[in-house]
């Protein structure tokens, strides 16, 4: 297997990685696994910048993560502020509890 190093300033493609942490009612887990995947997925390859995503839960149906990455820094801002927007309501089935911007720097 081969390590990528990605230095800023080398020309090399530096990527933005939106992670949002949700906690879960794992006695709910269809409820936020279908929003995932009806809601969430559908929002985030709408967003400009958009690239790939990944939506994981854990085996606990306690918490879950939403993985999204983008061509720049600026996409990734302007998508975590959908999620840094929503308020906690304990009625819901999942609620975020974080919405995190990564750079990449290596890759795998």
């Amino acid at each position: 297997m081969t390590t990528k190093i990605i230095e800023p300033g080398t020309g090399a493609a530096l990527l933005h990685t939106l992670v949002v942490r949700m906690s879960r009612d794992p006695l709910r887990r269809d409820d936020t696994i279908r929003h995932l995947q009806r809601d969430v997925t559908v929002w985030a390859t709408g967003q400009p910048g958009f690239l790939s995503g990944q939506w994981l839960c854990s085996p606990d149906s306690t918490h879950a993560l939403s993985i999204v990455t983008f061509q720049t820094k600026t996409d990734a801002d302007a998508a975590a502020s959908g999620p840094r927007a929503n308020q906690r309501d304990d009625a819901r089935a999942w609620n975020i509890d974080a919405a995190d911007i990564y750079d990449q720097v290596a890759r795998a």
